[in-house]
Order: structure tokens, then C-alpha cells, then sequence
């Protein structure tokens, strides 16, 4: 049984641009919102030719660790989805849901580091037109339902590292990882996330294991799920205090509007620091409003999540991130 005709473009000069699209959490446990994710991705591919499709996890919405995998929501969320995605490659990152043995890494084949584990996901890196790109599993902790927790692995946390030293001379650097570590929701905040009914004691601990990292080694941009809505934080630099605490600080609050290609853009000229985005769940099946304490010191834009999609698109000096909803453009940073 053959499949119909599908292609793709690998990567090309290193100064060439290109565009990502990005979705996040389309899970459910309902065909139906499959098939709006599907139109979702119809409308994306069309409106922004993408070079791939980035998916930051939940991509359907299996119980935890050790159960046994809903095959009927990978058949809706892949198979389902064919038509659209069969001429993009799909660079995925693990969620929470995703966290059953093996569930993931079953169905993904990726360049993972050798002697890695795959039981609770994958992390691997790559590089597309000289952009880096580095995708984390933050299902690797010791317990993110107990302040216990010790975050990521020392396995994973030294590949990251050693991953970002053999590549930091690259111009742009791009983090893709499921749990967001600053955002303005309940996930990335600590506090009781409405969709589990629990807190993710293991983000604030991965907060101090990678924002300095990713300050160190010039990340430009980090791409996150979880929490189901809109946030794009200031460009952010983080350092860790004397008593081992993460500390977090805007080095630019203000952008400046500028004209480029026939459009009109809030531009970060040259900033420190890295941007940090989250956008709503695709299906539409779950999507949460900001959380009323997180830090708008650091957190530039706030939304209500909706049915979204961003595309990243990288054009020699400049990133574009350009946020959707199905009736029209929703933000332009």
C-alpha cells in the first residue's frame, strides 16, 4: 500500500531565508478537533510557505507515564492530517502527554545523541540554512508533581550545554521545548495548572538549569507549549545569584516600528537577550487565559489562547515572528 506523492526541500546555503511554522498542544480526545487543527494547518502552509512545521508537544492527550498509548488520537492527529503535512518535515518536541513508555519516540525518528534514553522522550538538535536549532525534553525529570523535583537529567542538561558550545558561533540560535520556563500562564507561573489540577514543581527548577544557559550562549528565541495561550516575553538576560535563585531582567522594553518588504514591524534593534513565545493550542479543545500575578516585567505581550499558529521566518540580520488566528493576523513582532 503506497501512499500518494509527497516532497519536501532540505536545507540550503546558510545565508538563504526561510520560514517554520509553529503550533503547539492540539490534543484531544475528540476527532473533531482534529480535523480543525488539520484546516489549521491547511491555512498555514498556504498563507506562509513553510519550510517545516515545528510542533512544541501534546499532540494528542494520552494519560501519564505508563499507561498505554490512544492510538485512535495518533491515527487523528498523523493520519488524519496527511494530506496537509505530507510535503513538510515535522520537527516535534515531547510533551506531558506524551510521557507513556516509549509513546513518542515510537513514532518520530529522530538524530537523537547515541546511548540517549527515549522512554520518556527525545531531545536532538540540527541545523537548517546556518539557524541552530536545539529541541529539550522536559519530560526528563526526577517528578514534576513534587517540590522535590531535580529538573532535567544531568545527562540531557550536559548534552544542552555541550550542544550550545559546538554551535555558538551560529547566528541565530532557537530553543524548541514543551514546558514553558517564562510565560504568563499558570505552567511557566508555578502555580495550580488549570489543565492538570496540579502545579509543575519542575519548571521553576528547569528555569535555573537553562535561562542562564541560553543567556551564556546567545539564544535568540525559545519556543514553548504547555500552557495553551498567548506570550512573548522582552528580550531577557538571566544570571543565577549567590544563593543558587535565578535572576531575570528585560534588556529592552521598548520596540521601535519600522518598515521592511511593504509592511510595518515592531523591531528589537539588535537586542540582548532572549525572546520567549507561547501560543494557543491549535484544535481549540483547551485554551486558558493569563494568570493575574505573572511578571509583566518581563512579559511583554499577554493573550487569552486561542485556535493559533506562529511562523518564524529568518532573513539574514532579522527574525520574524508572526502570530495567527484563523481570521487574520493576531500580533507582528
Amino acid at each position: 500500500v503506497w501512499s500518494e506523492f509527497a516532497s519536501l526541500v532540505t536545507s540550503g546555503e546558510a545565508v538563504a531565508p526561510f520560514t517554520f511554522i509553529h503550533v503547539s498542544d492540539p490534543q484531544s480526545d475528540e476527532e473533531q478537533y482534529y480535523d480543525i487543527y488539520r484546516e489549521v494547518l491547511r491555512s498555514a502552509t498556504k498563507n506562509c510557505s513553510p519550510q517545516f512545521i515545528v510542533n512544541t508537544g501534546d499532540i494528542v492527550n494520552n494519560n501519564w507515564k505508563g499507561s498505554v498509548p490512544n492510538l485512535n488520537q495518533w491515527e487523528w492527529a498523523l493520519t488524519g492530517t496527511f494530506d496537509v503535512m505530507k510535503d513538510y518535515p515535522i520537527v516535534a518536541t515531547t510533551g506531558n502527554h506524551e510521557a507513556a513508555d516509549y509513546d513518542f519516540s515510537e513514532r518520530f525518528n529522530f538524530d537523537t545523541p547515541e546511548g540517549a534514553s527515549t522512554k520518556s522522550g527525545v531531545y536532538y538538535s540540527f541545523n537548517y540554512n546556518g539557524v541552530h536549532f536545539t529541541a529539550i525534553n522536559t519530560n526528563d525529570t526526577s517528578d514534576h508533581k513534587s517540590p522535590d523535583t531535580t529538573g532535567l537529567s544531568d545527562e540531557q542538561l550536559n548534552w544542552i550545554k555541550s550542544d550550545l558550545e559546538k554551535n555558538k558561533n551560529a547566528k541565530w540560535k532557537i530553543v524548541l521545548m514543551h514546558k514553558p520556563i517564562y510565560d504568563c500562564g499558570a505552567g511557566g507561573n508555578n502555580t495550580e495548572d488549570p489543565a492538570e489540577g496540579r502545579t509543575n514543581y519542575d519548571i521553576p527548577v528547569m528555569r535555573r538549569q537553562l535561562a542562564p544557559l541560553f543567556t551564556q550562549y546567545g539564544v535568540d528565541l525559545v519556543v514553548q507549549g504547555h500552557d495553551h495561550l498567548y506570550s512573548k516575553s522582552y528580550p531577557l538576560v538571566s544570571y543565577l545569584d549567590e544563593s543558587g535563585e535565578v535572576v531575570s531582567r528585560a534588556t529592552v522594553t521598548e520596540s521601535v516600528q519600522k518598515s521592511y518588504n511593504g509592511g510595518t514591524y515592531d523591531f528589537y534593534d539588535d537586542p540582548k537577550g532572549t525572546i520567549y513565545i507561547d501560543i494557543g493550542s491549535p484544535s481549540g479543545w483547551k485554551n486558558f487565559p493569563p494568570v493575574s500575578d505573572y511578571p509583566k516585567d518581563l512579559i511583554d505581550k499577554a493573550g487569552q489562547g486561542t485556535v493559533m499558529y506562529t511562523a518564524v521566518s529568518i532573513e539574514g540580520d532579522n527574525l520574524f515572528v508572526h502570530t495567527y488566528t484563523l481570521d487574520g493576523k493576531f500580533e507582528s513582532v
